[in-house]
C-alpha cells in the first residue's frame, strides 16, 4: 500500500466511525442536498466541477436521503475532484432530519427528490425554519407556473428541468451560430 492509500483508508474509516451527524454538526455554510438519486448526484457533481474549473475550495456538503444504500458516507466525484459526503438518513419532510443536516447553518439547500410536491413543500419548510437559500427541483411545467408566485413570496427558487434544458439547448444553438 502506498502512503496516500493508507491515508485515504484511514480517512474513510474515521468518517465511517465518526458518524454523519457528528460530522455535520461542525459544518457551517455548507450545501445540503435533500434526495440523492440521479438529480441530487448531478447537483453534487456540478458543484464539484465548478469548484475544480474555477479553482475554488471544494464545497462542504451533506445529503439527506432515505439511505437505502445503507452508507453513512458517499463518495461524490467528478472530473478533477472527489469528496466524501455525510448522509443523514431519513425523510426530507421531517424537521428533525433537516435540523440534523444543518439546514439553518447551510448556505444553500437543494431539494431533488422524485416528487415535485415533496420538493416544493420541503423547500418551503426549510425556509420557514431558517434556511438562507432553498431551491426545489420541479419537473411539472404547469405546477411550476401555478406555484412560482408562492415560491417567490417565500424566497424559494424553483428549478424546472425542462426550462433549464430548453435554455441550454438555445444557448448551444446560438454558440454554433444557428
Amino acid at each position: 500500500l502506498t502512503g496516500s492509500a493508507i491515508v485515504h483508508f484511514a480517512m474513510l474509516l474515521h468518517d465511517e466511525l465518526m458518524g454523519p451527524q457528528r460530522r455535520v454538526r461542525s459544518m457551517r455554510q455548507h450545501i445540503v442536498i435533500c434526495g440523492f438519486g440521479r438529480h441530487g448526484r448531478l447537483v453534487a457533481e456540478a458543484l464539484l466541477e465548478r469548484a475544480a474549473r474555477e479553482k475554488l475550495p471544494l464545497p462542504l456538503m451533506a445529503v439527506v436521503d432515505r439511505g437505502e444504500h445503507g452508507k453513512n458516507m458517499l463518495e461524490v466525484g467528478s472530473e478533477g475532484a472527489s469528496l466524501l459526503v455525510p448522509v443523514i438518513r431519513g425523510d426530507v419532510r421531517d424537521r428533525h432530519v433537516l435540523e440534523a443536516a444543518g439546514v439553518t447553518r447551510a448556505s444553500h439547500v437543494f431539494v431533488t427528490c422524485n416528487d415535485d410536491v415533496v420538493n416544493l413543500g420541503t423547500a418551503l419548510h426549510v425556509k420557514s425554519i431558517g434556511a438562507v437559500r432553498a431551491t426545489a427541483l420541479v419537473a411539472d411545467v404547469e405546477l411550476t407556473e401555478h406555484l412560482v408566485g408562492l415560491a417567490k413570496s417565500k424566497d424559494v427558487s424553483i428549478l424546472n428541468v425542462y426550462e433549464v434544458a430548453a435554455r441550454n439547448l438555445v444557448a448551444e444553438l446560438r454558440a454554433k451560430g444557428q
